[in-house]
């Protein structure tokens, strides 16, 4: 089930990177490396759907979904999202945020089929879970004050 959930991702992210790239949008996004070699590798990396095709060798990957009529689905599905990706994180696991096996219908339906999900639901997104590759190291942060004007140096 995996491998076929990962070739579905792979199929759905070509389609959308392809997209991006023929409307020179991906173009745009790496307009900043310089490096041609690194640039046409993340091209070919996007474009081939490799970036999603992970998924079939995730150990886990958990499906969200959310009712089909509720109009605010899509809004509920990433709050529990994010709560999800926050205590996936604090027990020391990495995960992913899918989109490419959801983002075309017609591969929502193929995700859909595979696992057997009601047709009154949608298929918003799918975590993939595992152990991170290499470890978290936190971004650096400027101090607070830094980034305030003077006018909130009283409230500091």
């Amino acid at each position: 089930m995996r491998k076929k959930m990962g070739a579905i991702a792979g199929g759905g992210s070509g389609r959308r990177f392809t997209a991006e790239f023929v409307t020179k949008k991906m173009q745009e996004r790496f307009a900043n490396l310089q490096d041609e070699a690194k640039r046409q590798a993340a091209f070919q990396k996007l474009t081939s759907g490799q970036v999603s095709a992970f998924m079939a060798d995730a150990p886990i990957n958990i499906v969200v979904c959310g009712k089909k009529d509720v109009w605010d689905t899509p809004y509920d599905t990433s709050a529990a999202i994010e709560n999800m990706l926050l205590m996936i994180t604090a027990l020391g696991l990495g995960a992913c945020w899918v989109i490419a096996p959801c983002f075309d219908v017609r591969d929502e339906e193929r995700i859909k089929a595979l696992l057997g999900i009601p047709d009154t639901f949608k298929a918003v997104s799918i975590l993939s879970v595992g152990h991170p590759a290499r470890p978290h190291r936190p971004r650096p942060r400027l101090p607070i004050k830094s980034c305030l004007s003077e006018a909130w140096e009283p409230l500091l």
